[in-house]
Order: structure tokens, then sequence, then C-alpha cells
């Protein structure tokens, strides 16, 4: 499978968040997607010297730009994927929030992203206000240095 960085709008640069979710899954870092702390944490080090978006402003922007979302069973959270042609192309069957497409049964109860963003909000606000942006073995913890190294490959 092919991952490429789509562009919406070509005046429009593509979002930061999106280019570090097709980085990690054309290395092959990552398989489902990144967690939302993740991308949130991992903005100055893309964008040096920009201020972290809140959840939900960063659900807001993917669901205007245009991702999957869905339930990680191995780290039990919520990830964004690119969405690439092949999930855009049955997307109809999917629950979808504007250009956010749901690839499991999750949100089932949501009827718009405002719900949606506030029910995130609620989970991951705590966490980032906490300074964690990773998640591993249950705990969430500070970027390692690995997770650091992998982001600096795209400066």
């Amino acid at each position: 499978m092919k991952f490429r960085i789509k562009k919406i709008n070509s005046a429009k640069p593509v979002p930061y968040w999106y280019r570090i979710i097709c980085h990690f899954e054309k290395k092959g870092y990552i398989a489902n997607g990144l967690t939302i702390p993740f991308l949130i944490g991992a903005r100055p080090t893309i964008e040096p010297g920009q201020s972290l978006l809140s959840v939900e402003e960063l659900v807001h922007e993917v669901s205007q730009y245009g991702a999957t979302i869905m339930r990680c069973g191995y780290l039990d959270e919520y990830v964004l994927g690119s969405l690439d042609q092949e999930t855009e192309a049955i997307s109809e069957y999917y629950k979808k929030f504007d250009k956010l497409v749901v690839t499991d049964d999750s949100f089932s109860d949501k009827k718009s992203i405002d719900e949606v963003e506030i029910f995130l909000e609620a989970i991951y606000r705590p966490v980032i206000s906490a300074n964690y942006y990773s998640k591993e073995n249950g705990e969430w913890r500070d970027f390692s240095e690995r997770e650091f190294n992998c982001l600096k490959e795209l400066q």
C-alpha cells in the first residue's frame, strides 16, 4: 500500500499532524494510527514556536481535513490514521463526522462532531495537562528518545 500526503487545497499546507501520521505509517512505525495526545504533543518538534492545539481544536481540524479514527485494541486508546484511497472509497459504509471517518463502532452514540470533541477532550485533556503524550504498557508518559528521534525525521 502506498501512502501519499493528500492536499485538499493546494494553497493550504498539509497540517503538521497529517504529515506525522503519513510519515509514521510509511516508515512502518505504526499500524492503526497515533493517539491524540501524541499528535498534540508533537507539534513543538514539527512546528517550533507554535502552541499546542487543544483536543477540541485538533479534532475539529481533523474533521475538516480528513482522517480516520478508531479504538486501538493494543493501546486501548483512540487513534487517528490517514484517510487512504481504499478507505475513502468505502467511507459511505462507515460513520462519518464531516471528513473524519470512524472505522469501527466507536462513537455510535455520538450525533455530531461537537459531541465527539467534548467526549475526547474529557478523556485526553488531563493526560496532556500532565505533559504526557505517549502510552506504553498501559501508562501515559512523555515521548521516548526513540519517538522523539522519529519525530525529528520530519524536520
